[in-house]
């Protein structure tokens, strides 16, 4: 069911309509893989692992964008009708083209392939009460 109410508001999309079964693949591979780059520059209180951020950084929006060849202008459409999807899948193995996209379009980003994060974004020690992630808000 999830699929197919996926497809159809693609398929609704004026611009979106024309993104492969290729396309959407590859931006779930690559968005998967960088979940943390995704949640790292989010408010506190927008950084539940669990639920898909509203918005995408800059630097996320612009590699997915012209990485896939999609319009940067629809970008964020294209996050709100992918974003819940990606979200509740595990990271896949990336594919050799997707290493190559990395390769490609990284460095104006500052993204890697393979980026090292820890285990948990909040203290796991069980007598720890401090249950909000470990990160400090930007200003």
């Amino acid at each position: 069911m999830f699929a197919i109410h996926v497809l159809e508001r693609l398929k609704a999309h004026p611009i979106l309509r024309y993104l492969t079964l290729d396309g959407i693949c590859t931006f779930s591979r690559l968005a998967s893989n960088l979940k943390h780059e995704i949640l790292q520059p989010q408010p506190i209180s927008e950084s539940n692992p669990t639920i898909a951020p509203a918005i995408l950084p800059e630097h996320v929006h612009t590699f997915l964008g012209k990485a896939l060849g999609i319009p940067l202008e629809v970008m964020d459409d294209c996050w709100d009708i992918l974003g819940d999807h990606v979200w509740e899948m595990p990271p896949m193995q990336l594919m050799v083209e997707d290493h190559r996209l990395f390769k490609v379009f990284r460095w104006p980003c500052k993204l890697t392939a393979v980026s090292i994060y820890p285990p948990d974004d909040c203290c796991s020690n069980v007598r720890c009460s401090n249950q909000v992630p470990l990160k400090k808000e930007l200003y």
